[in-house]
């Protein structure tokens, strides 16, 4: 009788995750004799379109060392789960692919019934291409056209549902809202967590660098499959894991539906040239609360995509930072006069950074720009900052002080002084201003405003730091202006 325990979008989910996977998968006989396997697994063997000469036949065949084979199945048939095993395979052509293998026994009532299987192309023999053959189609059941009775779906699915659960890698699935639908107990197991606790939550919380799973995001959602990528997770304890992944995307009417994900530790052998390597991080705005709610109809529900792209420019924007940076170096770099540098870099700042920009020293004002909104009333908006005073929402005294760029916002509360509540009335939100210091001595100010404009939120942490960057650079070129008038 067929299994009535499992919906069909299960079993679509589980059959399009097998078929499309990024890697290659195979499943075989307690004999060797290879059952079924997936599109990536024939691509990378060149039997793309002759599975007949690849299922029913025996997994020695394809291995360069066939009697090495056999000494994996004793090992399985043993209770042992292979993993990184180096292994040279031969395609179709007589060319050899260098692969890492993980696999182990399915056993059932005591008695060995086969291997699942993981071909993962060698680090040193990486095949993008192969990642590629599954990705942007939904390779369903369903989406396929398959001719299917329940009992042969049931069977598909008793095979695929313990392929999954039971496989010796770390398996999930993420959809188009980043939320986990499917994890494996080997992924749970690894990180520590209940399937109540893990299944449901978004992916982010478990990465322990925001910007890689932005980045992740990004390159799936547009399409790009992931390739032995690396990435560190968080263990419930705490401790952190360093992983590789594969994994590409399930399209439906160019629609993103979920990911198929694969993961694995790091080798050994990668893990000391890993942590030789500095890494370095930008502050995101949105690390500190700084975030943008995905758009929804009135009583309806987040719109997943909306989400996604959330991801994704909360990943573009430090890009775009360093670019800015670039550029403001590039102009500092000219030979034009120093003035008329701080003019340009002002009109940089104005508006990417900045609604009204200006540098200015104790002695004099050097530059300013504003956007056309603000041209009228920049004049007296910069004039609340440059008197100074305890009673000014930032002072340059006490900005030096501090060593450090301060923020003011706009959170309508009193007590802050009237010219705080002159600048609300000016039309200004949220200001920064950080030091321009020489050799450690006090040389002036960079004042960065933001208005009331919906559109504009108010500065953040990545934003402060980008005004220290900026005015690091300014102080540079006084420095260097300084020295040249002596």
């Amino acid at each position: 009788m067929p299994s009535t325990n499992f919906s069909q979008e299960t079993l679509n989910d589980l059959s399009d995750y097998f078929h499309g996977a990024p890697i290659g998968l195979k499943v075989t006989g307690p004999d060797g004799t290879i059952t079924r396997t997936n599109l990536a697994e024939l691509r990378m063997l060149g039997y793309d379109d002759k599975m007949d000469e690849y299922v029913g036949r025996h997994v020695a065949e394809f291995h360069s060392d066939p009697d090495a084979v056999q000494e994996v199945l004793d090992r399985l048939v043993g209770g042992e789960s292979v993993t990184e095993h180096e292994a040279t395979l031969l395609r179709r052509d007589g060319t050899p692919q260098k692969i890492l293998m993980y696999a182990n026994a399915r056993i059932d009532d005591g008695e060995f019934r086969g291997m699942r299987c993981f071909t993962f192309p060698h680090p040193d023999d990486l095949r993008p291409d192969i990642a590629e053959v599954g990705a942007l189609n939904d390779l369903s059941v369903e989406n396929r056209g398959l001719d299917m009775t329940p009992e042969q779906q049931d069977e598909m699915y008793t095979e695929l549902s313990d392929f999954f659960e039971n496989s010796p890698v770390n398996l999930h699935i993420v959809g188009g809202d980043g939320l986990i639908k499917h994890a494996s107990k080997s992924e749970l197991g690894s990180l520590g967590y209940d399937r109540d606790a893990y299944v449901g939550q978004h992916i982010a919380r478990f990465h322990a660098d925001q910007s890689v799973i932005d980045g992740m995001l990004e390159d799936l959602v547009g399409g790009t499959p992931l390739v032995n990528f690396g990435a560190t997770l968080y263990h419930k304890d705490g401790t952190r894991l360093p992983v590789m992944i594969y994994s590409n995307s399930r399209m439906r009417d160019g629609s993103f539906v979920n990911t198929r994900c694969f993961t694995v530790p790091v080798p050994k052998a990668r893990m000391a040239q890993r942590d030789r390597g500095v890494e370095f991080a930008w502050p995101r705005n949105e690390d500190f609360g700084f975030t943008i709610p995905g758009r929804a109809a009135p009583g309806g529900p987040v719109n997943p995509m909306t989400l996604a792209l959330k991801y994704i420019a909360s990943r573009k924007r430090p890009e775009e930072s360093l670019g800015f940076l670039a550029r403001v170096s590039q102009v500092f770099a000219s030979v034009q006069p120093l003035e008329t540098a701080l003019a340009e870099v002002a009109v940089l700042c104005v508006p990417f950074l900045a609604d009204v920009m200006s540098v200015d020293r104790p002695s004099r004002h050097l530059a300013h720009a504003s956007t056309a909104d603000l041209q009228d009333r920049a004049a007296a908006i910069l004039r609340v900052f440059a008197a100074g005073g305890a009673d000014a929402p930032l002072d340059p005294a006490a900005v030096h002080a501090a060593g450090t760029a301060q923020c003011w916002d706009d959170p309508n509360q009193n007590g802050e002084g009237g010219r705080g509540v002159r600048l609300r009335t000016l039309g200004i939100r949220s200001a920064i201003m950080a030091p321009l210091t020489i050799r450690g001595a006090p040389a002036g100010t960079l004042t960065l405003l933001r208005g009331a404009d919906p559109s504009r939120r108010n500065f953040g942490p990545a934003d402060r730091a980008l005004a220290e960057e900026v005015a690091r650079r300014i102080s540079v070129a006084i420095e260097i202006e300084d020295l040249s008038a002596r």
